[in-house]
């Protein structure tokens, strides 16, 4: 389910919404970024279309769908030990002739148990970045995210730290400090 940010105070993440995945093949939750997010609107050109064009982006990184490589040039098995993924979505603007792109900071996370006993599932789990430019996987990307997706991978890792195990983390999204989301 789709949650829109109502409000949001001056210093929280500048946040337009987020989406809860826990179904899709590595399960996990998108927050879509105000800044450049017009990347996402498709031919329709319409704010309507971001969450869902963001959702698709991801299932074609994730190796879903006829067209993946067409958008990806990593190879989708990279993921396959990953548990979950939390992802940033936004737009950057680049060239002489300004063009937009979308843009993905994918964190997977691997080496977590997900057993019922909670003194298995908190552990500490290893996190690997991916930054994506339109589709395309950037190795030599060092700006992995921004304050905002700093602000965002903390409060998500607190938040599992309380949960009972992956799925119960997964459809209970963290507060925000500062931001009012939409049900």
């Amino acid at each position: 389910m789709i949650q829109y940010v109502r409000s949001r105070e001056q210093n929280s993440p500048n946040i337009r919404s987020r989406l809860n995945v826990p179904e899709l093949s590595i399960p996990g939750r998108i927050y879509y970024h105000n800044s450049g997010i017009q990347a996402f609107r498709g031919h329709l050109n319409s704010d309507d279309e971001i969450e869902k064009n963001g959702l698709s982006l991801l299932n074609k990184i994730f190796g879903r769908g006829v067209d993946y490589r067409c958008y990806s040039n990593l190879d989708p098995k990279v993921f396959e030990n990953s548990k979950y993924f939390i992802a940033l979505l936004w737009g950057r603007t680049l060239g002489p002739e300004p063009t937009l792109y979308e843009m993905v900071d994918l964190f997977t996370f691997t080496d977590i148990e997900n057993s019922q006993d909670p003194k298995n599932w908190p552990s500490n789990p290893e996190v690997s970045a991916y930054i994506f430019q339109g589709g395309i996987y950037l190795p030599d990307e060092k700006q992995v995210t921004c304050g905002d997706g700093t602000i965002i991978l903390g409060i998500e890792e607190i938040h599992r730290r309380t949960r009972k195990n992956l799925r119960d983390f997964l459809v209970n999204p963290p507060e925000i400090p500062g931001t009012t989301f939409s049900e």
